[in-house]
């Protein structure tokens, strides 16, 4: 994830995900003993549903969100470059680690 410029994703004018760098998303999740995780997940859902007009209800999709974890990545997949998240098993890792460390 290298590749991603978070502050230019960030500063931009338009409404999209809740761009957070990986160092500052990992400071701010130890900091608020994992709460920082929901605020995230629900900010990037309540895009996908503005964005996509679905019926989906962010605020549960958030509080669930280990379960959840792997659907958002496939959504954060649509809407950036294909070399940031192009990998299947990159997304499943990751999804699997959340599940595994939120369980622990």
């Amino acid at each position: 994830m290298d590749g991603i410029d978070f502050e230019q994703l960030a500063s931009s004018g338009s409404p999209g995900y809740f761009a957070t760098p990986p160092i500052k998303f990992v400071a701010l999740s130890l900091c608020a003993f994992g709460m920082y995780e929901i605020y995230w997940s629900y900010k990037s859902w309540r895009f996908a549903k503005s964005r996509d007009g679905t019926e989906i209800m962010p605020f549960w999709r958030a509080v669930f969100y280990p379960l959840w974890h792997y659907s958002l990545l496939t959504e954060l997949n649509k809407t950036l470059d294909s070399e940031a998240l192009s990998r299947g098993a990159y997304r499943v890792f990751l999804a699997a680690s959340v599940l595994v460390l939120s369980v622990l």
